[in-house]
């Protein structure tokens, strides 16, 4: 029998790459959406090398070539098709953002209009400093997810869904 462990169905780790993309990048606020895909992409930082290039956004593909250099797949670091791991991450991510909301770090009004808002409530001192250390040792990751993703739209041909391909974008609504 083989015992083996997925950060990215375990909603303790989900919980912390949480306070990585909000605390740990100094950001206070994402849509539901855009947290779960940028928390894909926390636990699984070689499958950036999946996302499309931009050439609007100046720098864009540069970056995207830099984090691709950093972060490579190593051989037993095989997960299923990228959509499929995707959605088998949601139960997992959910009950962490539930469970950040139960003990007063989100606002429990916005995470039920799909919005992540980071309250004023401090984590306890050790979960600050892991935090700090791993974004700090992943800064390129981090980097470029505020830096080039965050100017990304969700929707669209455009959009944080067509260019990761984790979500289906081709029936989005797009307001006129």
């Amino acid at each position: 029998m083989y015992i083996s462990y997925s950060a990215a169905q375990d909603p303790f780790h989900a919980v912390f790459r949480t306070f990585c993309l909000l605390d740990g990048n100094g950001v206070s606020a994402y849509d539901l959406e855009r947290l779960l895909m940028y928390d894909f992409f926390v636990c699984f930082p070689w499958m950036v090398s999946e996302i499309e290039g931009v050439t609007k956004i100046p720098g864009f593909v540069k970056e995207l070539n830099r984090v691709r250099r950093e972060y490579r797949q190593n051989s037993y670091e095989h997960i299923p098709e990228k959509r499929i791991m995707f959605k088998r991450m949601r139960p997992a991510q959910m009950a962490a953002l539930n469970s950040l909301c139960s003990y007063g770090y989100l606002s429990l009004h916005d995470f039920e209009e799909e919005k992540i808002v980071r309250k004023d409530n401090e984590v306890p001192q050790a979960i600050a400093d892991n935090v700090r250390n791993h974004v700090t040792s992943n800064a390129v990751l981090f980097g470029f997810i505020k830096g080039f993703l965050d100017l990304l739209p969700i929707t669209g041909a455009t959009g944080l869904k067509a260019k990761t391909g984790l979500e289906e974008f081709r029936y989005d609504y797009i307001p006129t």
